[in-house]
């Protein structure tokens, strides 16, 4: 369970495509902005990143139009640097399919680039900015044939290159920054920190130097919303680096948020998104829902004192749009759907699926005083072969207050609904 988000809590999810927010049709074509235009500067990382005022009273301003290229540079728009060294880049679905290349001699639609569109929100965020008329060009390692069935451009790289990023960002009016890595083992950290630090570094350099108008950069609520008791946590709440310190992957997102928050003291219009566990249909490897898979499996042997929040990707992903049109830039939003015990969630999934919920409860007490010697016990596989930080993570509280998303339009839908179209996609696609 090394790449699971959390353990029964992390904060991660992309939704469906509600669309609500910010308009379902194709944005309307217009001249190129000059740089600077409200409501779209800049872009960095999936996080989100839109003046504070763009777009305000509610209407989601329309896509800056770049002016008309010339034939042949429709499927790969922007290819300058992003053909040969993104591998797939040209054909594999770029011929006009991003949905909005619209009526023969119309001008192109804007592009849109999303990093790690080949992961589990990813996918969903390309379905969503296709739906909404946007060219979406994906720079991700290794082949995406899904992404090439929906029509995506494919641009082959590794976001700790900044080359590789470059190229790929030419041509683009908006930048969502997910690629990253979720994992709890102690071997990985160094990957973490690089693809999370310096990839975000290389993010920030790309909107700056490319005057990127719509920039988002994905983060996790999981930089704030982590205590040792059930409090809510707020964009107003502080780095969580008491705890946080100890966990690699929330440590270097949090490094990776400060490299963010530089940028937009220097005037980079970034907006970021802190999505919870994300759960749902279409996960690729089945890795966001390890803990879900474990528990099916009959490892679970007991229920950790902890809470946890989850969302679905879909809604998540349904919802960055907006958030980078209409978003405060360099607040970090919070994302979730439910906030629950971890033994509810466990009864949730029992009610579901039939199997049986452990009937042993760990005591909060218990846990916090024999920390280390439960540690060691509960990673024979008997006991239920925890990872150490899943054990530590899952006596915290994950919890999150998403009032200030759902203001902007976020309507995440019931986590009842999320965990059974999940199962259902997972027993599908044989995961159990």
């Amino acid at each position: 369970m090394t790449r699971s988000h959390h353990t029964a809590h992390a904060p991660e999810a992309e939704e469906s495509a509600k669309g609500a927010q910010g308009g379902d049709s194709a944005p309307a074509r217009r001249p190129a902005r000059a740089k600077g235009a409200q409501g779209a500067k800049g872009a960095d990382d999936p996080k989100g990143a839109d003046d504070p005022k763009g777009g305000a009273e509610g209407a989601t301003p329309t896509p800056a139009r770049r002016p008309a290229r010339a034939k042949g540079a429709q499927g790969a728009q922007g290819a300058q640097g992003a053909q040969g060294a993104q591998g797939a880049q040209g054909a594999q679905g770029a011929q006009g399919a991003q949905g909005a290349q619209g009526a023969q001699g119309a001008a192109p639609a804007p592009l849109a680039l999303v990093t790690g569109g080949n992961g589990f929100l990813g996918r969903h965020l390309c379905a969503e900015l296709l739906r909404r008329g946007w060219r979406v060009r994906s720079l991700h390692r290794g082949d995406a044939p899904a992404l090439a069935a929906l029509g995506v451009e494919q641009a082959r790289g590794d976001v700790r290159r900044l080359s590789d990023f470059e190229q790929a960002a030419a041509g683009a009016s908006a930048v969502y920054h997910l690629a990253g890595r979720v994992s709890r083992s102690p071997e990985e950290a160094g990957e973490m920190y690089a693809l999370h630090v310096q990839g975000t570094r290389h993010f920030v350099s790309v909107v700056e130097r490319l005057g990127v108008e719509r920039a988002l950069y994905l983060s996790t609520s999981g930089v704030v919303g982590v205590s040792e008791g059930p409090s809510l946590a707020t964009e107003e709440s502080p780095l969580a680096w008491p705890l946080i310190r100890a966990w690699p992957y929330y440590e270097s997102k949090a490094f990776a948020e400060e490299e963010v928050r530089r940028a937009v003291g220097r005037g980079a219009p970034i907006r970021v998104a802190r999505p919870s566990l994300l759960l749902g249909p279409g996960d690729p490897t089945g890795a966001s829902h390890d803990d879900v898979l474990r528990f099916l499996s009959g490892d679970v042997r007991a229920a950790l004192p902890g809470g946890l929040s989850f969302v679905d990707a879909r809604d998540v992903a349904s919802f960055l749009p907006t958030l980078v049109e209409r978003g405060e830039v360099g607040v970090g939003y919070l994302l979730g759907a439910e906030n629950l015990t971890i033994r509810a969630f466990l009864s949730q999934l029992a009610g579901l699926t039939g199997v049986a919920a452990p009937a042993l409860d760990l005591p909060a007490g218990l846990a916090a005083r024999a920390e280390g010697p439960l540690k060691w016990l509960t990673q024979r596989k008997a006991l239920g072969g925890l990872s150490p930080q899943t054990f530590e993570m899952g006596r915290r509280f994950w919890y999150v207050s998403s009032d200030r998303a759902r203001a902007l339009g976020f309507a995440p839908r019931p986590g009842g609904r999320t965990l059974a179209d999940a199962l259902g996609d997972l027993k599908g696609r044989g995961f159990y």
